[in-house]
């Protein structure tokens, strides 16, 4: 499945979701969405299921204003393997959550979930915003815009979590086209 949205309000609350691919019971694997503007009040997963696992899905986040969380994948009782989200654009108002490879239930795996991002994390006024949590991501992939200067955050967060039962993530740092890095920065 593709979910593709331009533009619109998805104001329903925190309990409603925009899910590229959704089963009660079975696996959800390799669905994608891409969200290129709108202002969301709803939690956004690449997949989401209730008792199967969530693998390979992805969420690329171009542009739009978010208030709540945005998963990559979401299973209550399965292991969330492979999922993505990518952060292009947007603005994101302070509170707001994103999860790689959230698992609700104690044993169950979050590996391989990856965060790739491009831009800093600002709100609507251009200051910098706050995650409430950001976690199940094992990898972190770090690309600095050309616009970041010395000093900026790309992201901040109250709480970071790699998965449910501890352990590492690797985080890398990439400079984009026209980053200059000196000495220092």
């Amino acid at each position: 499945n593709h979910v593709i949205i331009e533009n619109g309000k998805f104001m329903e609350g925190s309990n409603k979701f925009i899910d590229g691919g959704y089963s009660s019971t079975g696996v959800v694997d390799k669905n994608t969405v891409t969200i290129k503007g709108g202002n969301f009040s709803r939690n956004i997963s690449g997949g989401r299921t209730g008792s199967g696992d969530v693998t390979n899905n992805i969420v690329t986040i171009e542009g739009g204003t978010f208030n709540d969380a945005i998963y990559g994948g979401f299973s209550l009782s399965g292991d969330a393997t492979g999922n993505i989200v990518t952060i292009e654009g947007g603005k994101f108002n302070d509170g707001f959550k994103l999860y790689g490879g959230y698992v609700n239930t104690s044993g169950k795996i979050s590996s391989g979930n990856i965060l790739n991002l491009k831009t800093k994390i600002t709100k609507t006024d251009g200051s910098n915003s706050m995650a409430n949590t950001v976690g199940y991501f094992q990898t972190m992939n770090f690309t600095l815009p050309s616009n970041i200067t010395n000093g900026e955050t790309m992201l901040s967060t109250q709480n970071l979590g790699v998965n449910a039962s501890g352990g590492e993530a690797k985080v890398n740092v990439y400079a984009a086209n026209g980053v200059t890095l000196k000495k220092g920065d």
